[in-house]
């Protein structure tokens, strides 16, 4: 039976790890959420602070009847009808 050849001992390069705060010449990026809404006056509080981590929070409304504008200005998101 053949002797099995021997491997490299070479490795190949590592991919950086990144960890901690980014350099300060490299910005952070925002992150940012977008609800699309019709009459969510209802659901619209639970889902505006399950997006509470998000840098912005963006409503666009599809005509809604109810209060989910509202709700949403009151909450600190951008809304566009």
């Amino acid at each position: 039976m053949p002797e099995a050849s021997a491997q490299s001992s070479a490795t190949p390069a590592a991919s950086p790890v990144h960890s901690g705060p980014p350099p300060a010449s490299r910005a952070r990026s925002n992150i940012e959420v977008i609800l699309i809404t019709k009459n969510e006056e209802k659901n619209l509080p639970h889902a505006l602070a399950s997006a509470a981590w998000a840098d912005a929070v963006h409503v666009v409304d599809s005509g809604s009847t109810d209060a989910t504008r509202d709700l949403a200005r009151a909450a600190g998101a951008n809304v566009a009808d």
